[in-house]
């Protein structure tokens, strides 16, 4: 029962992202968000969305580490003698003790395209 409602709950998520991207009847709205001190941040709605529309690469990722040699059926055997679970994050976890110099680029561009994608939008 348990596993039917988190696949579910990640097809909800991908339908999601998948509707998340800019709009051309949403090009003038503009979201206004005051902070503590009553300071205007004015964010353009489809900017906001340009960003988060890079949301959609996350199946992609889950879908490459599922098809890794870090969940496979000898893995999950492995891990049933160890008792240990492997999911998604025991493949991250294995991905960065095989190959740590390679984790940490991928981390380090991806952390530095959404974060300059982030700035152009602010």
């Amino acid at each position: 029962m348990q596993e039917g409602q988190e696949s579910q709950g990640l097809l909800i998520f991908n339908i999601g992202t998948l509707l998340l991207m800019p709009y051309p009847f949403l090009q003038h709205t503009i979201l206004i968000f005051y902070t503590g001190d009553q300071q205007c941040i004015e964010f353009k709605l489809n900017y906001l969305l340009t960003t988060l529309s890079y949301l959609r690469f996350i199946p992609l990722a889950v879908a490459i580490l599922t098809k890794s040699k870090y969940l496979t059926p000898r893995a999950y055997r492995l891990g049933k003698m160890n008792s240990v679970q492997p999911d998604l994050l025991y493949a991250l976890r294995a991905f960065y003790q095989h190959k740590p110099l390679s984790f940490i680029n991928i981390v380090f561009l991806v952390s530095v395209t959404l974060m300059s994608i982030a700035l152009r939008v602010a």
